[in-house]
């Protein structure tokens, strides 16, 4: 069983644990700083979102996604930060963010029935102008 309150989380998954992403932790510091009432939806076999909400009576339906950086933008970020500039990217703006909506839209729609409402939360780690900047 899971405590959200106590440290170092993890998802019991058969014999298998799984360590939260950076985004999960969080978005759950986040949840708890503003005394928003989140429970970890527990993992199955099926995809399942990440998290439910609770405002006053409304259910809230939550995925955390977490964009990691790609080898090219590993490499831009590293001369970033050794000589203050990085290498010129040729990303189409929001295609990593569409391809995290799509990826999620599917668990989120079965989860909510149209009955309640659904988030996405997406993190982008990188250094510098990143996927979710406006």
């Amino acid at each position: 069983m899971l405590n959200p309150l106590f440290g170092q989380l993890y998802i019991i998954l058969g014999l298998r644990t799984m360590q939260k992403t950076i985004s999960e932790k969080l978005f759950e510091d986040f949840c708890i700083s503003r005394g928003i009432i989140c429970h970890r939806i527990p993992v199955s076999k099926i995809q399942t979102p990440d998290y439910e909400l609770v405002c006053k009576s409304e259910r809230i339906i939550v995925e955390v996604k977490e964009i990691t950086r790609n080898k090219e933008e590993q490499e831009s970020d590293r001369l970033l930060t050794k000589r203050g500039y990085g290498n010129g990217l040729s990303n189409t703006p929001g295609d990593r963010v569409r391809k995290k909506i799509a990826d999620c839209s599917t668990q989120l729609k079965a989860c909510t029935v149209g009955k309640h409402p659904s988030l996405l939360v997406v993190f982008d780690r990188g250094l510098g102008f990143g996927h979710v900047d406006p």
